[in-house]
């Protein structure tokens, strides 16, 4: 079944390329492993384009993960 194979969703660093997509109130990164990160960040916090940051993944799709920054 779906999602079956991904039982602990464990934590990345992603490197953040996309600026904060309004419609969705994510920020969009890549995993060293070149998977497509969209995260939430804490209120305030505002990741540059190019920065790294602790990602704790929460859901895994069938082409990118989701998840939220870690401080």
């Amino acid at each position: 079944a779906e999602g079956e194979s991904m039982q602990y969703l464990p934590g990345f660093t992603v490197q953040c390329i996309n600026p904060l997509c309004e419609a969705r109130g994510q920020w969009m990164g890549r995993t060293s492993q070149n998977k497509t990160m969209n995260f939430k960040t804490p209120e305030g916090i505002f990741p540059s384009t190019g920065s790294y940051v602790s990602i704790k993944a929460t859901v895994c799709l069938p082409n990118s993960l989701a998840g939220e920054m870690v401080i």
